[in-house]
């Protein structure tokens, strides 16, 4: 049994680290996601985010002075070998089952109003991450509907490493899974959409690539391969 067995316990959101912040805008404005602007931080991190109908969302991320604080020093330790998935974030009210880490050291960074960030202390669980928010988001409509039809995040696909420590915490969770062949955090996402058929036109005129609609336990996909969306492979689910 993992550590914490939440009910609120869900998917919020994936950070994508990425060397060129303003290639990797065109690259997934190509992809038929809207962007909702980010910004430059103070340690010089700077972000653009992907946001969906369900309250899940992407945050492409990029540390573009080099290392200033330990935030800034994971991503460009991260970046150092690849492009891609280097964190998950997961939403988690800790005041209401604080017992279940009584055994893990936590660290906490707080945005007054805004939400606060809780980590487990250790470098095993450095890429995962805690957010409790302080207040409703609120986001314009346009910015959640996606000419590619996306809806939510419905999976997140970790590499072996990973996953065996993820269920160390939480025992199985089913939009958490494993990718054995997998070299970063996390290798890929599976997004619910709302018309697979015209998610596919999408992809195939803008990339000029073929892609075949699957069908296998009863549901439909599309798999776009990791080399589109900066060493992330994409599914998207109908």
């Amino acid at each position: 049994m993992g550590i914490c067995q939440s009910k609120d316990t869900r998917l919020d959101h994936v950070p994508i680290a990425v060397m060129d912040i303003i290639e990797a805008e065109k690259t997934f404005l190509n992809l038929g996601f809207s962007i909702k602007n980010g910004k430059m931080h103070s340690n010089g991190l700077i972000n653009f985010f992907l946001k969906f109908a369900d309250g899940t969302y992407i945050e492409i991320i990029s540390p573009s002075k080099g290392v200033q604080d330990s935030t800034t020093e994971f991503y460009a330790d991260f970046l150092k070998k690849s492009e891609g998935g280097a964190a998950l974030c997961l939403s988690a009210d800790f005041e209401d089952n604080a017992t279940s880490y009584k055994n893990w050291p936590l660290k906490q960074f707080d945005f007054p109003k805004v939400f606060t960030i809780t980590q487990i202390d250790s470098s095993e669980f450095d890429w995962l991450f805690f957010i409790k928010y302080h207040a409703d988001v609120i986001d314009e409509p346009r910015l959640l509907i996606h000419d590619n039809q996306v809806l939510g995040i419905e999976k997140v696909h970790l590499s072996q490493q990973k996953f065996d420590q993820f269920q160390k915490l939480f025992g199985p969770q089913k939009n958490i899974g494993s990718d054995v062949n997998a070299k970063t955090h996390i290798t890929g996402i599976t997004f619910k959409v709302q018309d697979l058929i015209s998610c596919k036109k999408v992809l195939v005129n803008r990339l000029n690539i073929r892609l075949k609609i699957q069908e296998k336990g009863g549901r439909k996909s599309i798999l776009l391969p990791k080399e589109y969306a900066h060493d992330v492979w994409f599914e998207f689910v109908q």
